[in-house]
């Protein structure tokens, strides 16, 4: 303790210095002990830069996610594009409707894909015999456009109340119906219009099916990374 004498009174201002408290400086975590303040603080922020930055590691769910989400934005749009070029070359009349037939079979699960791919196709060629059936039974007798969509409605719903999955009929008979210039004509709109919707549903289904084999493929090649990945930072 230090004693302060009658001849120095300016003591009693004066801040204690650390020996004459006895109060020895704390250590900071990371740094090494000094007695002076600012060789602390300087020695502090070097060992804190010192730290090694922090590894990416590879993760096996997260890049299956990323996989499959990029192939399905890849392969939605590949099967569009592709059905509208192929139905817009050879001819087919409404190649926009190849277009949304290949987005409507195109879902997450290839298993959901091939069973509405073939829901797709029954439903449109049910759509399309009743639709000629309608026609060749109804010309003779002159029935509006507005008569045979009815009748062909009622017939297909008759179906797809019992098989729900092939409601596709319902409204392929009213496009033929509506489409066709006279009866005559019903049997070619009903070929060409038949031939672009299940052109556009197996384009849909063969791109989804090439996409499952490439994403097994990089699953494959993702897991022999994240091997490596996870051997090195256990060497490290």
């Amino acid at each position: 303790m230090q004693y302060i004498r009658p001849s120095q009174p300016w003591l009693l201002f004066s801040a204690p210095s650390d020996d004459a408290l006895c109060i020895a400086p704390k250590p900071i975590a990371g740094a090494e002990e000094r007695r002076v303040g600012t060789e602390l603080i300087k020695h502090k922020v070097a060992t804190a830069v010192v730290w090694p930055a922090p590894r990416l590691h590879l993760d096996r769910s997260t890049s299956e996610g990323v996989i499959r989400a990029t192939a399905f934005v890849a392969r939605c749009s590949g099967a569009a594009t592709l059905a509208y070029l192929i139905s817009f070359w050879i001819g087919l009349p409404y190649p926009v409707w190849s277009t949304i037939s290949a987005l409507i079979v195109s879902h997450e699960k290839l298993s959901e894909t091939r069973s509405l791919l073939n829901d797709r196709i029954l439903g449109t060629v049910l759509g399309i015999g009743v639709a000629i059936g309608i026609a060749a039974g109804t010309s003779q007798f002159g029935a509006t456009v507005s008569t045979q969509i009815a009748l062909g409605v009622a017939l297909c719903a008759i179906v797809a109340r019992e098989w729900p999955s092939l409601r596709v009929g319902m409204w392929t008979s009213s496009i033929v119906v509506l489409t066709a210039h006279d009866s005559s004509s019903t049997a070619m709109t009903a070929f060409y219009g038949g031939s672009v919707v299940i052109l556009g549903a197996v384009i849909g289904g063969s791109f989804h099916w090439a996409a499952e084999i490439m994403v097994a493929a990089l699953m494959r090649c993702t897991g022999t990374l994240v091997q490596e990945s996870a051997s090195i930072r256990s060497d490290g």
